[in-house]
């Protein structure tokens, strides 16, 4: 009884995002609603750089600050920009003509 109760209590301590290691299901849904966000872009930004790059460098980024993704969905616009400054230059799409 004792080693079942204790290997719920493992699996479900798993499941749970925590700072530096968001579920699976966490790091989706911020995906999602990244390359959500980024239609809004104009065609022109759109252009300028790879968003599945960017998304996943600002979620890698965001998962380190926050313990899971209903936290860092709550972020404000300053955090937003800080997160987007750091990705932008990674994610450029420089396409050789």
């Amino acid at each position: 009884m004792i080693l079942a109760v204790s290997i719920i209590a493992l699996i479900s301590s798993c499941e749970r995002s925590r700072k530096g290691h968001w579920t699976d299901s966490d790091k989706n849904a911020a995906k999602k609603d990244c390359k959500s966000g980024a239609k809004d872009l104009s065609e022109m930004e759109k252009g300028l750089f790879d968003v599945n790059k960017f998304c996943d460098c600002a979620v890698d980024k965001i998962e380190k600050e926050y313990d899971n993704y209903n936290k860092a969905d709550k972020m404000g616009e300053d955090q937003i920009q800080k997160f987007a400054e750091m990705c932008v230059m990674s994610s450029m799409d420089f396409k050789k003509e």
